[in-house]
């Protein structure tokens, strides 16, 4: 989010002042907001009870006071009544993130993290030679500043005060108009942070980035040196860059070769089985000199936040020759690199890993092929890697997608899953107030009430299925079945309800008013129910037995009966013979 522009048009609106700034969630189509984690966003595909979630290597939601996980609000807002008198007049605020802006000098800024803060104050202006935007965002606060011509300072220097700790500076970067990289050096003096941008031979305008960074602490690469490509890849220890996931390796000088590897750690969500994952991820650049190779993932074991010291920390790491890990995907060439998204799929063994992580967290490390083999080293001053975004870059932040299944018992809102044995499944999606309970086993079937608007899908004995669709309404539905015989009716509306049973029984039973009735048979029996008002009824018999019961209003009758048994209609009595 553009600060300068965001004040610009608040200005420009004459906006009041507000008496209190409220972030709003931010919602993406088909997501299903209750299911949210902290890391994850899941959507329902076209099929029942299977999700599809896509998995971060660091928070995307807060959770707010109510317990729920808010999506971020980045929108710069005019300060509440309470605070408009403060230095800074404008904010974000989103769960922990708090970042507070000046009205005229918005690169004036002061970004509190929890209990930690960072604030700055430029000791240079804007003019025509300079010019400065300030940009909101997930993981901190960027400024890109343009050195315009050769009358811009190319010192740049800013008081810094800070507390804490969460919020870090990475060095900055500097390109002229070419894309040619510039140095900039860094120094500072008590509370004075100085850049001094050296300008040879560059072209203008050149842009200076420098950035406040919630620090990381899940994903990354670390890079090994070495004066052997051997005593590269087989090191215990390296140096991390959080902005990038490179992998492959790197020839300086036939004295120094650098391998490079990423981590990536996500916390896998809950699921009943899983259908199908890829690793997905954001193009940076691709430097493998027309040299292509294969990215392995592998399982890793490294421990937040990443360090150099995690360098080997991945299944099948050896000291010296061929990794014997388990590979967790598909084949990836770099050959089919994108510097949009690339998806890299993954494979049964990769599967089998995220289930075993469900509820937990899976950490990932990515190497090349000739990294895992030992060979071929690359050659003289040759460059044979590439690399993706890190979770640092708005927008191209690498996840894990999986499709996968829930099973779940479920009130509310939601959807839900049926079992029995192993020869009986159901599973249906409900919209509306419900509370189901279905387990069935071999001879036994189960019912379940409604209370509003929904569909179901009932499976009984013995290998037989049957459906029952209310429509629209507040209809209550129970429906029995066995392996010979059947009776499916549709209703709509505070109406009938069908009831079918085996091939020497049969009930049927309309009724009115808001009620529930379960009926559930077996043999050489007989049932009828008349009900006018108010009530649940569960009834069930087995052998030979008779009930009958009449009921006028606000009432609930659970009858269990077993071998001769027989209800007094009239006093409630329960006579065994």
């Amino acid at each position: 989010m553009d600060v300068k522009k965001s004040i610009a048009t608040i200005k420009k609106a004459k906006q009041a002042i507000p008496i209190i700034n409220t972030p709003e969630d931010v919602l993406t189509p088909g997501e299903i907001i209750s299911e949210r984690t902290a890391n994850a966003k899941v959507f329902r595909t076209a099929n029942p009870g299977e999700r599809k979630a896509k998995v971060y290597g660091f928070p995307i939601h807060w959770k707010d006071t109510d317990g729920k996980f808010k999506t971020p609000d980045f929108r710069v807002k005019r300060k509440p009544l309470a605070d408009a008198m403060q230095t800074h007049q404008y904010e974000v605020k989103s769960g922990t993130y708090h970042a507070h802006f000046k009205a005229d000098k918005p690169y004036d800024y002061r970004l509190e993290i929890g209990d930690s803060f960072i604030e700055y104050k430029a000791l240079f202006d804007e003019s025509d030679s300079l010019t400065v935007q300030t940009e909101t965002l997930r993981n901190g606060v960027k400024e890109t500043i343009t050195l315009n011509d050769n009358n811009a300072p190319t010192t740049l220097s800013w008081k810094v005060t800070r507390s804490g700790t969460g919020i870090s500076t990475p060095p900055p970067t500097a390109k002229d108009v070419n894309g040619e990289n510039i140095s900039v050096s860094v120094s500072q003096k008590k509370d004075i942070l100085t850049y001094d941008v050296d300008v040879t031979n560059a072209v203008f305008p050149i842009e200076v980035d420098p950035t406040s960074s919630i620090e990381a602490t899940n994903d990354g690469d670390i890079t090994s040196s070495a004066a052997t490509y051997s005593d590269s890849r087989n090191a215990s220890t390296g140096t991390t860059n959080s902005s990038l996931l490179r992998f492959g390796q790197r020839n300086i000088t036939d004295s120094t070769f650098i391998v490079f590897r990423f981590f990536s750690s996500l916390v896998i969500p809950d699921m009943n089985e899983i259908i199908s994952a890829s690793f997905v991820a954001y193009g940076y650049g691709d430097e493998s000199g027309g040299l292509d190779f294969n990215c392995y993932l592998f399982e890793s074991t490294y421990t937040d936040p990443l360090t150099g010291g995690d360098f080997d920390l991945f299944d099948g790491w050896e000291s010296s020759g061929t990794y014997t890990g388990t590979v967790l995907n598909d084949a990836w060439s770099t050959s089919s690199w994108s510097a949009t998204w690339n998806t890299i799929t993954i494979n049964a063994a990769g599967l089998s890993a995220i289930f075993a992580k469900k509820n937990d967290t899976l950490k990932l490390t990515g190497i090349s092929s000739e990294d895992y083999n030992a060979s071929p080293e690359p050659a003289y001053n040759v460059n044979n890697y590439v690399g993706f975004w890190s979770h640092t870059e708005d927008g191209k932040e690498p996840y894990l997608s999986i499709t996968y299944t829930i099973y779940r018992n479920m009130t509310g809102q939601a959807d839900i899953a049926i079992s029995s044995d192993s020869a009986l499944y159901a599973e249906r999606n409900m919209t509306a107030r419900a509370s189901v309970i279905f387990d069935a086993p071999c001879l036994l079937s189960r019912t379940f009430d409604m209370t509003a608007q929904a569909d179901i899908i009932f499976d009984a004995l013995c290998l037989l299925s049957r459906t029952f669709d209310a429509p629209g309404g507040q209809a209550d539905i129970v429906f029995d079945a066995s392996a010979t015989a059947g009776l499916i009716q549709v209703m709509a509306g505070q109406a009938d309800i069908a009831i079918s049973s085996n091939s020497s029984i049969y009930a049927e039973r309309n009724m009115t008013g808001q009620a529930d009735m379960s009926f559930d048979s077996l043999l050489a029996m007989f049932a009828e129910r008349n009900m006018t008002a108010q009530a649940d009824i569960v009834f069930s018999a087995a052998l030979l037995m008779f009930a009958d019961r009449a009921m006028s209003a606000e009432a609930a009758i659970k009858l269990s009966t077993y071998i001769f048994m027989g209800i007094d209609g009239d006093s409630g009595l329960v006579t065994r013979y």
